[in-house]
């Protein structure tokens, strides 16, 4: 225990009454067989619920009856006993933010989020300055995170599949066209059919859509090559070789355009995910260009209001290692047509779609836009035309280049000396909707 004499509170642990542990965190390093014999003597010191505190030689408990368990801090004698009764209330709080229901079922299901709360308010033994609405905050930003890295993940995969799909497309190509010999392709101009248009949905004569399509395009249904077209298709998210920092510069884009081209709504929502690969360069600080919005509860709000720089306000403490943290976040929203895109011309068959007939929707995707590809066009025609039933349209996209313009001007530790980092910036599609 001579370790922990200028220490402050070494454990948070919830118990049943009958002295069964539930959840347990430690925030020195201790041994399981040194806590669990500490907290298997709790039980045997309690005698009623009116006292607050019950010690031994070597530690203190300072506990607080919820419902039919225990909030137990395991403390040292020397530690303050009115910061600790603090410490326990706001401990008390989150469980009850995290388990509607507190009973031991509850807080078991609840045992990862209630460990990582845990961790905001006490690191190292001391208290964090923090309130139950920081921690509100803290938990937000980081379910976010999580969010970020099971996309990034999940596009990772989504690659994979595409690859998989264009092979079996390609192939599937070249059987039709070994069969077909010397076929051509039906003439467009050869269609004398009245109506035209993108049709993404209309009930009472659907299926002359995709028959005048395959027939247009020579294109069958194939069964040994599904078409998983339930989902709209997704860009592929370009992969970065991440260095031992890396910042991500991240703004998801929702839009309401009407079918004219006028804007009803826009928003952007931004966010600067700071990753430390390497524990060596785990304390630094973060230089940004053109930022704008709320920081994360333990960046120095002081530097970042006067330097533009992202920095912890414990300068001792470093950032979480292998874990995406959220230190930026901000918000742009609109009602400015000229932010507004011109609708494309509907002309010709470009890119490559996907034909949907049990869901009766064509997914239509364009690899690339850029300056020398800055327009798109699907043509296709039915034999009637309900303006209606072509909308609403989704559309997905992502761009390198964000709408606020925070870019990455440079990372130092503070040791001193610059980090090998890599950085990415990307605006991507939550919502953006043709009505």
């Amino acid at each position: 225990m001579g370790n922990f004499l200028h220490l402050m509170i070494l454990s948070c642990a919830v118990t049943t009454k009958q002295g069964k542990t539930l959840v347990s965190r430690q925030f020195v390093e201790m041994s399981r067989s040194r806590i669990e014999g500490l907290l298997s003597t709790f039980p045997k010191l309690v005698s009623n619920d009116q006292h607050t505190f019950v010690e031994t030689d070597q530690v203190r408990f300072v506990y607080q009856p919820l419902e039919q368990l225990y909030v137990v801090l395991v403390t040292t004698k020397q530690s303050n006993i009115l910061q600790d009764i603090d410490s326990l209330h706001l401990f008390s709080r989150t469980i009850g933010e995290y388990c509607p229901k507190i009973d031991e079922k509850q807080v078991i299901s609840k045992a990862f989020e209630l460990l990582g709360v845990f961790d905001e308010i006490v690191s190292l033994g001391y208290r964090e300055s923090v309130n139950l609405g920081q921690l509100r905050t803290i938990a937000q930003m980081e379910s976010h995170d999580e969010r970020i890295q099971a996309e990034i993940e999940k596009n990772k995969e989504k690659e994979a599949k595409e690859e998989i799909k264009r092979k079996a497309k390609q192939l599937d190509m070249q059987k039709r066209e070994q069969k077909r010999g010397s076929t051509q392709y039906p003439s467009h101009a050869s269609a004398a059919v009245p109506g035209k248009g993108m049709q993404l949905g209309n009930k009472n004569r659907q299926n002359s859509l995709f028959e005048t399509i395959k027939q247009e395009e020579g294109l069958r249904e194939q069964e040994h090559v599904p078409v998983q077209a339930s989902k709209p298709l997704s860009p592929v998210l370009p992969t970065v070789d991440e260095k031992a920092v890396h910042v991500l510069v991240e703004e998801k884009v929702s839009a309401n355009i009407n079918r004219e081209g006028g804007l009803h709504s826009l928003e952007v929502n931004g966010t600067v995910l700071l990753k430390v690969n390497d524990p060596s360069c785990a304390r630094l600080r973060l230089g940004l260009e053109q930022g704008t919005g709320n920081t994360h509860p333990n960046v120095d709000k002081q530097q970042w209001a006067s330097q533009s720089m992202i920095a912890l306000r414990d300068p001792s403490r470093p950032f979480p290692v292998n874990q995406p943290l959220g230190v930026l976040k901000w918000r742009m929203a609109t009602t400015d047509e000229s932010h507004s895109a011109n609708p494309p011309t509907v002309a010709d068959a470009q890119g490559d779609y996907e034909i949907d007939k049990q869901h009766r929707t064509i997914h239509w995707k364009l690899d690339v836009i850029d300056p020398s590809s800055s327009t798109g066009v699907l043509e296709f025609q039915v034999d009637q035309s309900n303006v209606d039933a072509f909308f609403p349209i989704n559309v997905q996209f992502f761009s390198q280049k964000t709408v606020s313009g925070v870019k990455v001007l440079g990372l130092n530790l503070i040791e001193g000396g610059s980090p090998d980092y890599s950085t990415q910036s990307r605006l991507v599609t939550d919502s953006y909707q043709i009505s």
